[in-house]
Order: structure tokens, then C-alpha cells, then sequence
């Protein structure tokens, strides 16, 4: 006589999920996909960064140092938002740009301070807060930054890795 509710037999039996793949036990698994990666729009917003460096360029010489936060700022962002589409990300605000800028510095991409110099070129690029010294400090840093995710740009169009 076989006595199917015997909680010692239920427990040698094998559970059907022990074997199966992260997708197969949860339905709402997913994935990731492969970044579809949109080049003309990449394309656009690099040249749209160098025009707001260029401009940066200009007013940084006039000393007018809250226009050249905002052609900074800028230029930061079309280029942070390349490196997301790379990653399937769409960086479209300040929130999620530094954000992803702090993952960034704790994958050793960039460094906390340029992170920290990028947020001060915003708030300048809004409030005019920093007087030349600080602003230089900042600029310099921010500078790094963009060269910094050029290359990786460039990287990641040429090599791809990202």
C-alpha cells in the first residue's frame, strides 16, 4: 500500500525547479537584450557635444563662466548619453546621468572627483555660484571627464567594448 501524502518520500523526491534556468522558474525573467544601438543618433550627439565644447572654448576666454558651465554641462551630457545607449540606457536627465556617471567611477572609468566637478559645472551652469578659482578647478576636471568618455566612445566604436 503506497501512501503518497508521506512528508520523508515528498522530501527525496526532486523538485522540478532545482534544475531548471533563472528564465524557466521565473516567467517574468527576461534576457538582457542586446543594446540596440542607434549610430546616427550617436553621431548627432557627438558632434553636438564638440559644437558645446567649442562654445565652451569661446566663453571660458570672455570669463563668462556660467555660459561656459552650460556649453560643459552640455557636452557632458550628449556624451554620457552615447556611453548609455551603448549599455541600453536612455540618460535623459541630471538624476540619471550622475547616476550612471557614479557607476562609471565604481567600474574605474572616471574618477569620484570628476564626478563631483561635473555636478559643480551644472550648478554653476544654473546658479553662477563658483568664483574663478573653484570654476577652474571644476572646468579642468570636467574637461578630463569628456575626454575621458570620448575615448570610451571611440572604444566602443572601434573595438567594441563598452
Amino acid at each position: 500500500m503506497e501512501d503518497t501524502d508521506d512528508p520523508v518520500e515528498e522530501e527525496n523526491e526532486k523538485n522540478p525547479f532545482d534544475e531548471m534556468k533563472d528564465e524557466e522558474k521565473n516567467p517574468f525573467f527576461q534576457e538582457p537584450e542586446k543594446a540596440d544601438v542607434d549610430f546616427d543618433e550617436i553621431t548627432r550627439k557627438r558632434r553636438n557635444a564638440d559644437y558645446n565644447y567649442d562654445n565652451f572654448t569661446r566663453s571660458h576666454r570672455n570669463k563668462d563662466f556660467k555660459k561656459s558651465s552650460q556649453y560643459l554641462w552640455s557636452a557632458v551630457k550628449d556624451l554620457t548619453y552615447c556611453i548609455g545607449l551603448f549599455r541600453g540606457k536612455k540618460l535623459v536627465d541630471y538624476a540619471k546621468i550622475i547616476e550612471f556617471l557614479n557607476e562609471l567611477s565604481t567600474e574605474g572609468e572616471i574618477l569620484k572627483e570628476q564626478v563631483t566637478a561635473v555636478q559643480g559645472i551644472y550648478t554653476n551652469a544654473l546658479r553662477n555660484v563658483l568664483d574663478e578659482p573653484m570654476f577652474e578647478i571644476f572646468a579642468e576636471r570636467t574637461e578630463k571627464t569628456i575626454r575621458k568618455l570620448k575615448e570610451m566612445i571611440k572604444g566602443r566604436l572601434t573595438e567594441g567594448s563598452l
